[in-house]
């Protein structure tokens, strides 16, 4: 752990490596509700999936998914405490901020911000990326799309993209005046094969889903056009902090 300072704020920062899904999701939630009761501190943290894992929007039905194909395949199932819809989490690293909102720092603020910190960050290693700049329809996407279940198969304004490909998706759940905020940035291929995990066995129908969100998504490898491990990844940010004025021992 280390500290650092974003948005004139103290935060802890941490580098927690490879977990499983609970352990992930309850370390964000532990940190949010002592956040809450004064016990904990701001928190940015980078982290990983061991074995890999599905991962709901809090609010999205967990029949959506097959536990039985998770199973077969050794992938992990967990519900986020932020909204969204499913990822697999496979060859990516992940970040969480948990912080108190303001009047001055809403969670759009804070969205946004983050978003052109890590555009910033992965320039150095070579990667020309830009952020949506609309908003989709997603009511529409939902409704009509038999993608319907996948994150990483629509881009909200502001999420990360290279050539209009998404590599970086985040969610968001305020809890009191407290903001946890959590995304996947795409390293490698595997989040692709999340349609194999759906509760059907319709070749055709998984086929055209796992080529759509392999036409819809790029990966930070990709980007850089060489092959970025979580380490370097994790390191870009913390160097990203330091050339921002923050402290990383």
């Amino acid at each position: 752990m280390q500290k650092i300072e974003l948005w004139n704020r103290e935060f802890s920062y941490y580098n927690t490596g490879f977990m499983t899904g609970e352990e992930n999701m309850a370390w964000d939630m532990a940190k949010a509700k002592a956040l809450q009761d004064g016990s904990a501190e701001e928190t940015f943290r980078v982290y990983a999936w061991k074995p890999w894992c599905v991962s709901l929007g809090y609010n999205q039905k967990s029949d959506g998914i097959s536990a039985e194909k998770c199973k077969t395949s050794g992938i992990d199932i967990v519900t986020r405490p932020t909204g969204g819809r499913a990822v697999l989490h496979a060859n990516e690293l992940t970040y969480s901020i948990i912080m108190k909102l303001s009047p001055e720092l809403d969670r759009h603020k804070i969205y946004k911000d983050i978003h052109l910190f890590f555009i910033k960050v992965f320039a150095e290693l070579g990667a020309d990326l830009d952020f949506v700049r609309s908003t989709p329809n997603f009511n529409k996407f939902y409704k009509e799309s038999e993608l319907a279940f996948a994150c990483f198969a629509s881009s909200a304004k502001y999420e990360v993209t290279l050539a209009d490909k998404k590599i970086v998706g985040s969610a968001q759940r305020v809890f009191g005046d407290v903001l946890l905020q959590h995304g996947s940035i795409i390293l490698g291929a595997g989040h692709e094969l999340l349609p194999d995990l759906l509760p059907f066995e319709d070749s055709d129908k998984i086929q055209r889903a796992k080529d759509y969100l392999t036409n819809e998504t790029a990966t930070l490898s990709q980007a850089c056009s060489r092959e970025i491990s979580y380490s370097e990844c994790a390191k870009s940010i913390a160097n990203g902090l330091v050339s921002i004025g923050i402290k990383i021992d």
